[in-house]
């Protein structure tokens, strides 16, 4: 009686273990794809569109005195499209970075000329190529 209690009582501890693994791993596959929009000066506002889903819009968040952020989590995209502007002619540069895992793989920056308003937009599609 007591070996089927212990067996009971080591494959409950086994599986909780592993539960609690695959929700480690399903946390890191989100973090996986993200973008980050960095703007200066000021606030600034944008769109993203993935796949054949609905646009997405935004606001900037502060971050420092002089930056402004817009972070997001991607789960397995295909195709994203991304659009930032700021909003008003305060914001004089814009840089938006497209990740997969820790690595840059798209990229795209504007910076004011003058006393303009500026935009920014960033198409990337994902292919095998760039999976780990």
């Amino acid at each position: 009686m007591k070996a089927i209690a212990k067996i009971t009582f080591f494959t409950a501890l086994m599986l909780t273990l592993l539960a609690s693994g695959c929700d480690e791993y399903v946390t890191e596959a989100t973090d996986y794809y993200n973008f980050t929009i960095i703007g200066n000066g000021g606030p600034f506002h944008g769109s993203y569109k993935l796949d054949e889903e609905s646009v997405v819009n935004f606001t900037s968040e502060p971050s420092g005195s002089f930056y402004e952020v817009f972070e997001k989590n991607l789960a397995s995209p295909g195709v994203i499209t991304i659009t930032a502007d700021g909003d008003d002619a305060a914001v004089t540069s814009l840089r938006i970075y497209i990740y997969q895992g820790s690595e840059v793989v798209a990229s795209s920056s504007k910076y004011q000329v003058d006393t303009e308003v500026i935009g920014l937009e960033l198409t990337h599609t994902f292919n095998s190529s760039e999976d780990d």
